[in-house]
């Protein structure tokens, strides 16, 4: 996976501890972090160092400017300034011609107090905290691009934060790089969606132009079902009656059930339940706790499972018996199909767990684009062929 890179440049040996934990922090937070002084830089060992580290600076999508107390080692090309400061100028260009994205510059809070001390007082002895200030407060001034503004032009990328603590510079680089929320779970969702869409171009059809799904049209049997089943002589009989018309409208169903649930997924879904990137920290509890999306993963995998081991439990003879039946029926002038009342509840079981995979996909999908707690849940349809095991909640109750 192609990971978006990001180029540290900084004086190292007063910046080394921050550095270390900038490239772990952002690491975790699925980047690449390029610094020269690790292992893992990319560079090309055959070049001048310090050329390797500007030309690695090209290949970045973002350049972190850490500036301290410390001018560091001079680039040698005649001009006396820094190596760090080169760095910088190289990114600038790059940000111009649209190489980079985006320049995010640090500069800590007891440096630019130091400069503005030096400039009220007009201060021009050597300085016990800058080991050359003259330097320094030029860089920072190039930074903020001042002499670009005192120019007429309204220079990008010249926003210099200050820090202090570690956080001070996480808080910015949070917004900065759009990473409120971890490369990992972005990655997640999208597969999830990815995953989602799948499985439903399965279940739906174009019909004269529409987006239709083609398990809706069992729901009028379904639901003759359920209020016949409380009938004590359909019951005691066994035996079910629908009309030919009623057996019109629900054939796709009839026939194409068993095709459209075998290329159902839920791998994705399991993978990225236990992955455990959807699970919440609660403060309270000190604990990770399952949230409304992480509950609908499960719940869809469940559902997808279900549904393929109700389909295997009708085997390829009884299938074909129905198929044959129902194909029969529509062929005769008989105004109605009877069955056994079992088997259609069968038939029934597979409609409804069809039905709350759709239900849990659009909410999977709503909820992955905007991130809204307060999407309704889906209420799922678990009829007399539901699942009849307890509940997590009710299991505990019994200890």
């Amino acid at each position: 996976m192609t990971k978006p890179r990001i180029f540290i440049s900084s004086t190292v040996i007063d910046f080394a501890d921050l550095r270390s934990a900038l490239k772990y922090w952002l690491t975790e937070a699925g980047f690449d972090v390029q610094m020269s002084e690790h292992a893992d830089f990319d560079k090309n060992s055959a070049i001048n160092s310090y050329e390797a580290c500007l030309e690695t600076i090209a290949s970045c999508d973002y350049f972190i400017l850490l500036i301290g107390s410390r001018k560091g080692g001079d680039y040698n090309d005649g001009s006396c300034i820094s190596i760090t400061r080169k760095e910088y100028r190289v990114a600038y260009e790059l940000v111009e011609q649209g190489k980079i994205k985006k320049i995010i510059s640090f500069v800590r809070q007891s440096v630019l107090d130091v400069i503005e001390d030096r400039k009220v007082s007009k201060n021009t002895e050597p300085s016990k905290i800058l080991d050359d200030p003259a330097h320094i407060t030029d860089f920072v001034r190039e930074a903020k691009r001042i002499d670009d503004m005192k120019c007429g032009t309204a220079p990008s990328n010249n926003w210099v934060n200050s820090f202090n603590r570690f956080d001070d510079i996480i808080d910015v680089l949070k917004v900065e790089l759009r990473i409120n929320l971890n490369i990992s779970l972005r990655i997640a969702e999208r597969n999830v969606k990815s995953a989602t869409i799948s499985n439903l171009r399965w279940i739906y059809n174009i019909e004269d132009g529409n987006i239709v799904n083609y398990f809706e049209c069992f729901e009028p049997v379904y639901k003759k079902l359920l209020s016949e089943s409380n009938s004590r002589t359909v019951m005691n009989n066994c035996v079910f009656t629908i009309s030919n018309d009623e057996l019109k409208n629900a054939f796709d169903f009839f026939i194409f059930f068993r095709h459209r649930i075998d290329r159902l997924c839920e791998m994705t879904f399991t993978n990225a339940v236990s992955s455990g990137v959807f699970l919440r920290y609660n403060k309270k509890t000190d604990d990770f706790t399952e949230g409304k999306l992480y509950n609908a993963l499960i719940e869809i995998s469940n559902e997808i499972r279900r549904a393929k081991k109700l389909a295997d439990d009708i085997t390829d003879e009884e299938y074909g018996e129905m198929a044959g039946s129902v194909k029969e029926t529509l062929r005769s002038s008989t105004p109605n199909f009877v069955c056994n009342i079992l088997t259609m509840w069968n038939y029934a079981a597979i409609y409804e767990r069809f039905y709350n995979i759709c239900a849990l996909s659009k909410y999977i999908i709503n909820f992955v684009d905007t991130r809204d707690e307060n999407i309704c849940y889906p209420v799922l349809l678990n009829g007399r062929v539901g699942d009849t095991r307890p509940s997590e909640d009710e299991i505990l109750k019994l200890f």
